[in-house]
């Protein structure tokens, strides 16, 4: 067992030893060794309290010295204390992996009256003794006090609990008792503490604050002769109960016991009212008694215990007749007859008949006559090592045994060298090089860091997959990337860590980034996140497909600001809001890396948080992975959040806090001389380094190729045409037709002429985090496909996308000597000072410098600046409106003119300035930019659209029999480090679709964007709607389905479209409540609201119906209803559940989704709709006791098509759960 220093203590949420390394226990509690139980013994009384008496320890001997006299009960007594519990029993615990006993002691065999017994102590002794000698730490446990803790047999009562009922009397016969305890053990590093008392059961009016002064008593006695050692105290009805049990000694802990017998393993659920009791008083937590249950259960029971930064002590190592346990006593038949008779359920069996059952049973106890249950040491991670190669080698071990071998061999310098993103293999030890990446939709490339990795199927964005509300959709999407992940990875070319998906909530639309994630919901989310991590991940037994997990938690949501901004939440938005997705996603499946965002919480920056990374996600959520910093955050920390005065600093700060890996410069840089500097301890790198090994075992990196069936996944894989399916059906399922006048679907017999106008008429964006498609199918090529000998399809864009109607081409521009383009003079200053470093020629202004810089030899994040010049020359005379995009400092000349002027300006927006220009004439332009920090883009454009372009458009428009015009955004508009500037689309297309209406009503706008588009004129005015998204390489051919009804779209929003920016509050507000934010709270009128979206067909609901009326809050609420397809076509339907709590005094969502399912009815059928409704996912935070609740009283449960499409109600009532013993 691993050696600690020092006698152990509290340190905020862990024991710690005297260097401040985390001691978990996990052992056993040894009960039946000093004195027994009667349900150990198959003595079982009746149902009532006092036809139990016969299993008190005191009425079992009593009985026994009855049957065979003093001496022979003397005799089995001694020989039963031999076998129960041996040294061999102490040493086979440590070898199975315990760390501590739990050792049950009883006030009869320490103290008579006021006078202690020195054999009992001595008793006590010889067991703890074993323990020093095997490295295994003790807790004392006062099993049964004087007068009885509660009215049950085994504190050995008479039936009342007089510890209660004459504390005067029994109070200070505990006190005594413990202070002796205490002074015998004082100065024992082996001890790991004190349970005053186990179960204690308050009757007849008793309460908690009773036991409490008990308590309290109990320590200062203590405390008289032993400073050092815990205090735990357990709560009431049976260490359940923690009621007005708030911490009262600077070194104690809680101590919970946990049983369900005969029921499910035990779940988050079971332990979530311990957990906010640590959170909220940050004192550790130890399951002191927990077990009788099946292997399966001690498994699944320890590692949650584990994940979550529990200790835990099973009870117990051996039992007789009793199979949920390591060792079975075999039960002698002749010592049922015993039994039975001291249960008054039997004939009293003679003398010598009881002697041989009794002494026969005796030698049953010992260790080497029971039946071994290996299976329930599994949760140990018992395990037999045979030597013959390097324990992180032997791929039978045990992984945590694997990783703590492998860690022991690695020197500072090598633990460092993991700590990065990407980080090279170590030969020696035969580790891997190991690297992550991007995987949103698709095997993507990010910028020139990475390798070139080939084409890989792109799917539609993030957002378009929440669209599509099918789970199991996103699953099988996440599967195939994962595939082509892994044939790409056999081929050498990419890593297998992932931070994907995005689940951050789209809590304002303006948010840059909301294409990446899965909408505005929670529930929604955490849901599909989970899906999307499944598939990620895999599904076998042993390994992972690839390590997978979420970002940013949290509270992601402006880029402008992110490195540096600090956001102020409240404890309820957080809790029920940006917290949540997390949660629920990991409640779902394991994910097994996570990335904090940027963004500081209420104080402290996400990469150096401790109170989110260890309390929150780790304590709380139970995540068991790593922790990966985002790009360059932990340079931030010094930079950016001034939270640290050094790099050293910064990493000791980040590492502490529970970010174990960094993005970007950080961990492997600085953490060696972080150590030598005293900042970090090798325990802390131990830590994190494990956390971060971990995942190599996972997935298989050190072990045979032929064990791992990931690599039979063949490059064929790769953009194959299955793939592209996915793509498709993906995209189908994500169009969300938004508004039609009985224009769509368009038939192919009525049509001769389609024209396809617009940006996106000829293009597709794919957006943020894309690879390379093998191809992309724009509208036109689908259109074309499908219309191809049926109609003409004719095509004019007319513009470009994004922010202006055109970036300013080559062709207009000439550098000083003569060239065609602009003279780029890069300075290795912020000012442009000195000579340029690089001097080269660019054919316009359009770049995107995201994660590195221009100039060769210059880290991305350092000040540079560029300076374009040259002259410029306009196809025609007029005023000319020039718009530049830039996220950090930018000036612009014309002419001499200084046009814009914001040197000093570093957020992300679109400047813009009108001149006057003649044509024929060509004229002086210079753009300077400088970059500081994350600064990554700018681009420079006009309004000027080609009159004779747009003139082509109209007149294709005006004769066609349909007009379709492709409007939307790009990265210029939204994308990381960019929000949008406005809800609207761009001036220039929202006039292109007036136009095209005016010469022909029979128009249809398709919007191509990752975020919701606010168009009251449009809305009013054009016939039909379609928001595509960025829907991926196959868009085009999706769309055309759609739009020529060989698919009955069935997208929904997974977001609120507002009517404009005066519907929503700053960027700054963050709470959603009192903010009025999202279809949760928002009182306005939506221009469409949250999960809307039109159908082909017609869908009827009926027969909402309930399996109760009545639940507790750790129910499962089943409703069911029916969905009956009335229309003329084959159609999905995205059913939605939502609801909404009645009762409450605090204020509560109007409605919030709380299940969901996508079904495809065919015509004229009726789909019976099955969903769970789970209270946990509905709960409220109380901000005062720091704790989750689910409100009692009446829930209305609605049925619909959308948050405000609701069909059916339903109201039931769900009560407080009273956990029962």
């Amino acid at each position: 067992m691993e050696m600690y220093k020092g006698i152990l203590r509290c340190e905020g949420t862990n024991i710690v030893d005297e260097d401040g390394r985390k001691f978990l226990p996990i052992g056993f509690g040894v009960g039946g060794a000093l004195y027994p139980e009667g349900y150990m013994w198959q003595v079982f009384g009746g149902p009532k309290m006092e036809e139990k008496r016969c299993e008190s320890p005191t009425y079992m001997y009593n009985s026994i010295v009855e049957l065979v006299g003093k001496k022979a009960a003397d005799q089995f007594w001694n020989t039963y204390k031999q076998n129960w519990l041996t040294e061999q029993d102490v040493e086979n615990m440590a070898r199975w992996g315990a760390n501590h006993i739990r050792l049950p002691l009883t006030c009869k065999t320490l103290m008579v009256n006021d006078t202690f017994i020195e054999e009992g102590f001595q008793e006590v002794e010889r067991i703890v003794s074993w323990c020093r000698r095997n490295n295994l730490y003790v807790v004392l446990d006062l099993h049964a006090a004087p007068g009885g803790q509660n009215p049950w047999h085994f504190c050995d009562s008479d039936g009342t609990a007089r510890l209660w009922e004459e504390p005067e009397k029994y109070w200070p016969l505990t006190i005594k008792l413990w202070k002796e305890i205490a002074r015998r053990y004082a100065n024992d590093p082996m001890i790991l503490g004190y349970d005053l008392l186990n179960e204690v059961v308050l009757t007849n009016g008793h309460k908690n604050t009773e036991l409490r002064d008990l308590y309290i008593l109990i320590t200062r006695a203590i405390r008289e002769v032993d400073k050092s050692h815990i205090i735990f105290i357990e709560g009431d009805k049976f260490a359940t109960d923690f009621t007005d049990l708030e911490p009262f000694d600077s070194n104690m802990a809680y101590s919970y016991h946990l049983y369900k017998y005969n029921g499910p393993s035990p779940a988050k659920k079971d332990i979530q009212k311990y957990l906010e009791l640590r959170y909220r008083w940050q004192i550790p937590l130890w399951n002191g008694e927990t077990g009788d249950n099946n292997a399966k259960w001690w498994t699944d029971d320890i590692r949650l215990h584990k994940r979550h930064n529990i200790g835990i002590c099973l009870w117990t190592h051996k039992k007789i007749h009793i199979p949920n346990q390591p060792y079975i006593i075999k039960l002698v038949p002749e010592f049922k007859v015993v039994a039975d008779y001291i249960a008054g359920r039997g004939p009293k069996p003679d003398a010598k008949f009881a002697r041989k059952a009794l002494m026969d049973q005796a030698e049953a106890m010992a260790t080497e006559n029971c039946i071994f249950q290996p299976e329930y040491l599994e949760g140990f991670d018992w395990y037999e090592h045979d030597g013959r190669t390097a324990l992180y080698l032997d791929i039978n071990a045990p992984i945590d045994k694997r990783v703590d071998d492998l860690a022991s061999r690695m020197t500072l310098e090598e633990k460092a060298s993991q700590l990065a993103n990407s980080c090279d293999g170590i030969e020696r030890l035969k580790l891997p090089a190991f690297r992550d990446g991007e995987v949103e939709h698709g095997v993507s490339v990010i910028g020139n860091n990475d390798p070139e990795v080939g084409i890989a199927t792109v799917f539609p964005q993030a957002i378009a997959m929440a669209a599509t509300f099918n789970e199991d959709l996103i699953y099988k999407t996440a599967n195939a990337i994962s595939d082509e992940v892994r044939a790409k990875y056999s081929q050498g070319y990419m890593g297998l860590a992932f931070c994907s998906p995005v689940i951050d909530l789209a809590r304002d639309p303006r948010w840059g980034r909301i294409q990446e994630c899965f909408g505005e919901d929670p529930y929604l989310a955490g849901v599909l996140g989970a899906a999307f991590v499944k598939g990620l991940t895999g599904n076998h037994e042993k390994y992972l497909k690839t390590i997978a997990g979420p970002k940013h938690i949290t509270a992601n949501s402006w880029e402008a600001t992110r490195r540096s901004e600090n956001v102020n939440i409240d404890e309820r938005s957080l809790w029920e809001y940006y917290l949540r997705p997390f949660e629920k996603c990991l409640e779902l499946t394991d994910y097994h890396t996570i990335m904090p965002a940027y963004n500081g919480i209420n104080g402290m920056p996400g990469a150096a948080n401790k109170w989110l990374l260890t309390n929150v996600l780790r304590e709380m959520f139970g995540f068991d992975g790593y922790v990966l910093s985002d790009g360059g955050a932990i340079y931030d920390l010094y930079r950016a959040h001034h939270a640290v005065s050094s790099m050293e600093e910064a990493v000791a700060l980040a590492i502490r806090s529970g970010c174990d890996v960094s993005n970007g410069k950080g961990h492997r840089e600085y953490v060696t001389e972080a150590v030598r500097k005293g900042l970090l301890t090798e325990n802390d790198i131990d830590t994190a380094v494990k956390r971060a090994l971990k995942a190599r075992f996972y997935l298989g990196l050190l072990d045979p190729q032929e064990n791992i069936p990931y690599y039979e996944i063949p490059a064929e894989v790769i953009a194959s045409k299955e793939h592209g399916e996915i793509a498709k059906q993906v995209a189908i399922e994500s169009i969300v037709l938004l508004k039609n006048q009985d224009i769509l679907p368009i038939s192919k017999s009525d049509v001769k002429k389609v024209a396809v106008i617009g940006p996106y008429a000829n293009s597709t964006y794919l957006g943020t985090y894309s690879g390379h498609a093998p191809h992309v199918i724009t509208l036109e090529q689908g259109l074309k496909d499908k219309l191809d000998g049926v109609a003409e399809v004719c095509c004019e864009p007319v513009m470009e996308g994004g922010f202006a109607a055109q970036i300013i081409p080559k062709q207009c521009f000439e550098t000083p000597d003569g060239m065609e383009g602009l003279r780029a003079e890069f300075y290795e200053s912020r000012h442009l000072l000195g000579t340029p470093v690089l001097t080269t020629t660019v054919e316009n202004v359009m770049f995107d410098w995201r994660f590195r810089s221009p100039i060769p030899g210059i880290e991305g994040e350092s000040a540079w600046s560029v300076r374009f010049s040259g002259s410029l020359s306009v196809p025609v005379t007029r005023r000319y409106r020039f718009s530049i995009k830039s996220d950090n400092g930018v000036r612009f000349i014309v002419n001499g003119r200084i046009l814009v002027d914001e040197w000093g300006y570093e957020k992300p927006r679109t400047c813009s300035a009108e001149i006057y220009l003649e044509a024929g004439v060509k004229h002086t332009v210079v753009l300077e930019r400088y970059a500081q920090g994350e600064g990554c883009h700018v681009a420079l454009g006009w309004d000027y659209v080609d009159e004779e372009k747009l003139n082509t458009a109209l007149s294709m428009a005006k004769e066609a029999d349909y007009t379709i015009v492709c409007v939307g955004t790009d990265r210029t508009i939204e994308d990381e480090t960019t929000d949008r500037e406005s809800l609207g689309l761009p001036h220039h297309q929202a006039e292109l679709i007036k136009q095209v209406l005016h010469v022909n009503p029979k128009t249809i706008v398709v919007i191509f964007s990752g975020s919701p588009i606010s168009d009251i004129w449009m809305s009013e005015n054009v016939p039909a709607l379609l928001q595509a998204w960025y829907p991926g390489q196959e868009g085009g051919r999706a769309i055309a389905d759609i739009l020529l009804g060989d698919h009955s779209p069935s997208g929904r929003l997974p977001l609120t479209v507002y009517r404009s920016e005066s519907d929503i509050p700053s960027e700054n507000c963050y709470n959603i409540i009192d903010g009025n934010m999202t279809y949760q709270y928002f009182d306005g009128n939506a221009l469409y609201p949250f999960g809307h979206g039109l159908s082909y067909t017609e869908f009827a609901y009926s027969s909402l119906r309930t399996d109760k009326e009545t639940y507790t809050a750790n129910d499962v609420i089943h409703v069911e209803f029916d969905i009956k397809n009335t229309g003329s076509m084959d159609g999905s339907e995205a059913a939605q559940v939502y609801v909404r709590v009645l009762d409450s005094n605090a204020k509560r969502p109007k409605k919030q989704l709380a299940a969901f399912k996508k079904v495809l009815i065919k015509k004229g059928e009726i789909s019976v709709i099955g969903l769970d409704i789970l209270p946990d996912d509905l709960y409220r935070y109380d901000e005062v006791n720091k704790k989750k609740i689910i409100d009692s009283g009446r829930y209305e449960i609605m049925v619909g098509a959308s948050s405000e499409d609701i069909r059916l109600t339903k109201v039931v009532k769900v009560i407080p759960y009273v956990k029962q013993h």
